[in-house]
């Protein structure tokens, strides 16, 4: 009886156990581009990816538009223009509504076109969209001596219920564009977020501004306010980088979470220990960044808890992978070596935004499963976009940068959230089509949709020589 009685509560405790696992199952969609898939294209369709209840929004930065009409859209100003590829989310899953090309008019005869889609945030009916080349800025000048070169801008989007459009409204611009300084994106991250503050659309901007090429112009974080009974929005602050170094890169990505704003700086000259990035988390209200002590400041730094680092080999990483929600944190660390060198791990922060302590406190680091060395799990280094998505629940994370001879697998990895508040390896999910060689770029973007959806992309078919980009639909059991 005794025996039975065991055997009984083991095999409660694996249902219960079991309970608690999430896997993803392919629903067999993948989108493309409406564009004839062209060998080396490179249109990076899936190269960000933002949804909400409504929509699915799919950028395709480096997509060729014919402006001409000589039909070669591989002509110089024709190239990677960029387009947006928007989806009417459906009982039936994502139905095409409409795309918006970026308008390709570069000014620098020596460059190609904006990169339209570089970035996206969307919230509500408002969708911001980065265009990280985008050089036309008449009657300026560059006060870097150079010629605007991805100094990027900003396009604000609200949708027209009236006509089922999505109409431009605004460009947002840096106080002071220049050369390289990637307002909003730049061509591998997307640096924007917006919060609504319990309105129905949002109400306030952070835009960051990652590089520049004088230390009187460096690094810059914009707060952008909407204007009262007004589709219009105003820059309201401005915020430096903490470190008051020259060429730091802030604001590389900024992701939102309740009333706190998590944004990157890297390559902190000089480095301060134990690394030269962190995640600085500001306290954002109706009117932008909550002053501490009168200044714009954040009210605490992050940085890598990690020691197991090369700072030689890789040393920018933390922070370049990141996502929020719903109470939780998962910044990525491409160059932690616990299981590999450089093969990655994800650590995840709690938030107590009660309103007494407002801080993150670490509370579990995940390890990349795979232990590939050379992997760079849980960030965008290189090629890698969005490689961190999480709801609270459930953490998914993206190896896209494995480098070596095929044929090999790359997964990306989902983690799944107990009662005790830990987080587990619930599934490994592998591309439906398989790749062979890292170009494929399987897990460069992944996305938690809700309703137990997750949208991941890839570069390429796996053939190596159709590399427009798709993006696979997958069902979270």
């Amino acid at each position: 009886m005794k025996q039975k009685l065991v055997m009984l509560l083991s095999l409660f405790s694996l249902i219960c156990a079991t309970a608690f696992a999430q896997t993803a199952t392919y629903t067999g969609t993948a989108l493309v581009g409406d564009q004839p898939p062209a060998p080396r294209s490179y249109d990076s369709y899936g190269d960000h990816i933002a949804a909400n209840d409504d929509w699915l929004m799919v950028s395709a930065p480096r997509e060729d538009v014919d402006f001409d009409n000589d039909g070669i859209s591989r002509a110089q100003g024709d190239q990677d223009v960029g387009v947006i590829y928007i989806y009417r989310r459906t009982s039936n899953g994502p139905a095409f509504h409409s795309k918006i090309e970026g308008q390709g008019n570069n000014v620098n005869p020596n460059t190609q076109g904006d990169r339209f889609g570089a970035g996206i945030v969307l919230q509500g009916n408002t969708m911001f969209v980065g265009a990280a080349n985008d050089d036309d800025f008449p009657g300026l000048i560059d006060p870097t001596g150079g010629d605007f070169r991805f100094a990027g801008k900003v396009y604000v989007f609200n949708y027209d219920v009236t006509v089922d459009e999505w109409v431009l409204v605004q460009k947002l611009i840096s106080d002071a564009p220049n050369s390289l300084a990637s307002f909003g994106a730049r061509t591998d991250s997307s640096h924007m977020e917006l919060f609504s503050f319990g309105q129905p659309e949002p109400t306030i901007a952070l835009i960051g501004e990652r590089q520049g090429n004088q230390p009187d112009i460096a690094a810059k974080l914009h707060v952008f306010k909407r204007k009262e009974n007004d589709a219009l929005w105003e820059r309201v602050q401005i915020a430096r980088a903490p470190s008051a170094t020259t060429f730091a890169r802030f604001a590389d990505k900024v992701e939102g979470v309740g009333n706190f704003a998590l944004v990157t700086e890297s390559e902190i000259n000089p480095y301060p220990e134990p690394s030269p990035s962190a995640v600085h988390v500001y306290r954002i209200g109706p009117n932008g960044i909550k002053k501490t002590n009168n200044q714009l400041i954040p009210i605490q730094t992050l940085y890598r808890p990690s020691e197991l680092v090369d700072p030689v080999d890789c040393d920018v990483e933390f922070g370049q992978g990141l996502s929020a929600a719903n109470g939780i944190a998962a910044i990525g660390d491409s160059c932690d070596d616990t299981v590999g060198n450089n093969a990655g791990a994800v650590h995840v922060y709690t938030i107590d935004n009660s309103g007494n302590n407002d801080t993150l406190t670490l509370s579990q680091t995940l390890p990349n499963p795979s232990a590939m060395a050379g992997s760079f799990f849980g960030t965008n280094f290189g090629n890698g976009k969005q490689t961190i998505s999480t709801d609270g629940n459930l953490i998914v994370v993206g190896t896209a940068n494995f480098r070596g001879p095929g044929p090999f697998q790359i997964n990306v990895e989902l983690f799944a959230r107990d009662d005790s508040g830990t987080f587990f390896l619930a599934d490994s999910i592998p591309s439906p089509i398989p790749g062979v060689f890292d170009e494929e770029e399987y897990g460069q973007a992944v996305q938690l949709l809700g309703n137990d959806e997750l949208a991941i992309s890839q570069g390429s078919d796996g053939t190596l020589e159709i590399v427009s980009g798709l993006v696979f639909l997958f069902d979270i059991l």
